[in-house]
């Protein structure tokens, strides 16, 4: 799992044996979540520290999955929780209006903690994400901070293991501006471009 964090277009600096990288992910519910946990699981936790969690609202499971996670690694869960930018079944028609909201859930989270800091980093290193599409206002609050010049996570993309010969319309949205793109399916995302991986499985 380690190796699919390497980002395009930046220079890999060793880190010393006492440096830690800060992370979070979006846990997306469901099968997403499990995923993302299992993910998270393989990753050494005295090195990707602290972590924070990301959830949609009224994700209980996500939110008892963090939990556990960080119980098994002796830490605590530190949960964000965001609006969702499209429930289940939700109607396409009424998805602009709910990703607005969303946007703005994630502008709250992530672009004005930084704000007030400037350029002492306030937030995480790293964001991992795997699918829904809170995703993509997730990838437009980075870019905000990117805007301004101020410390931004380097995203990374992981497209979901359930994805066997088609990408989903949140991973080819936000291909083209994240700075990792990782699929598990050699068959899903063709001709890969720089920054982008087929890792083979990661759960």
């Amino acid at each position: 799992m380690w190796a699919a964090l390497r980002v395009r277009g930046q220079p890999q600096r060793s880190r010393a044996a006492h440096e830690t990288c800060s992370v979070a992910a979006f846990l997306g519910s469901g099968g997403h979540t499990a995923e993302l946990i299992a993910m998270l699981s393989a990753l050494p936790p005295e090195r990707y520290t602290p972590r924070t969690y990301f959830i949609s609202a009224g994700d209980m499971h996500s939110r008892g999955k963090a939990a556990a996670l960080e119980t098994r690694l002796g830490g605590s869960a530190h949960v964000v929780t965001l609006p969702r930018a499209r429930a289940v079944k939700q109607s396409f028609l009424s998805a602009p209006a709910s990703t607005v909201v969303a946007l703005a859930g994630c502008m709250q989270a992530i672009v004005l903690p930084q704000l007030c800091a400037g350029r002492r980093r306030v937030g995480p290193e790293m964001l991992l994400m795997n699918g829904p599409g809170t995703c993509v206002p997730l990838v437009a609050s980075v870019y905000v901070l990117r805007l301004f010049g101020l410390p931004s996570p380097q995203l990374v993309y992981i497209e979901s293991w359930a994805r066997v010969r088609s990408l989903s319309l949140t991973a080819r949205l936000v291909r083209p501006f994240v700075d990792r793109f990782v699929v598990q399916w050699p068959e899903v995302a063709g001709p890969l471009r720089d920054g982008e991986q087929c890792r083979g499985w990661l759960v």
